[in-house]
């Protein structure tokens, strides 16, 4: 008789530890298949496609020196209207123009240089600056840069614009710039800020 309460007593306890070990088993098995930790994947920024120089070649723009005219329409960077005496040119030199982040948007925009004389000898140049709305150019804000000067090189870092230019110095003609400048602005709004200027040695 005790021999065969013993034998259920075996019975029940490798019964109780079977379902022991299969309930941790399967816990293990649940713990294994719930990942830690869920990932959650950073959005995809889709950014506008880079402005280029031939978007504002054939572009409508306000005359930078006569206020108060009639926009004028560009055909292949180039405007003419005798009766107004107005001639426009967009410099088409590589170093005249530049591509970059003007308003953090992570869309490059573009500035550029327009040289418009109203008659008479003045040559007066401008450096424009375009936003870029969803691949096609806005036209910001505008600064003068002076009359009858030379461009070496207009750049974009950071939000910086940057215009190396030789300019009139103190004994200078109008007609004979010699005095390299450098100037850097800042599109605040609907302007161009210049934020410095320095002359190289």
């Amino acid at each position: 008789m005790k021999k065969a309460v013993i034998f259920i007593i075996l019975i029940l306890g490798c019964i109780a530890g079977y379902y022991v070990y299969a309930h941790s088993t399967n816990l293990s098995k649940k713990a294994a298949q719930t990942p830690a930790s869920v990932t959650q994947k950073a959005p995809i920024v889709q950014h506008a496609r880079p402005l280029a120089f031939s978007d504002i070649q054939t572009m409508t723009v306000p005359s930078f020196a006569e206020e108060g005219t009639p926009p004028v329409a560009l055909k292949d960077g180039h405007y003419e209207d005798d009766a107004q005496s107005i001639q426009m040119d967009l410099d088409d030199k590589p170093a005249s123009y530049a591509a970059g982040d003007l308003n953090g948007d992570g869309s490059d925009d573009l500035v550029a240089v327009y040289a418009e004389t109203t008659g008479g000898t003045g040559y007066f140049y401008y450096l424009a600056a375009f936003l870029n709305e969803k691949g096609s150019p806005k036209l910001a804000a505008w600064t003068d840069l002076g009359d009858r000067i030379t461009v070496n090189k207009i750049s974009i870092s950071k939000g910086v614009i940057t215009a190396d230019i030789v300019t009139q110095g103190p004994n200078d003609a109008m007609c004979c710039a010699t005095l390299r400048k450098i100037f850097t602005y800042k599109l605040s709004g609907s302007a161009l800020i210049e934020t410095g200027s320095s002359i190289p040695k």
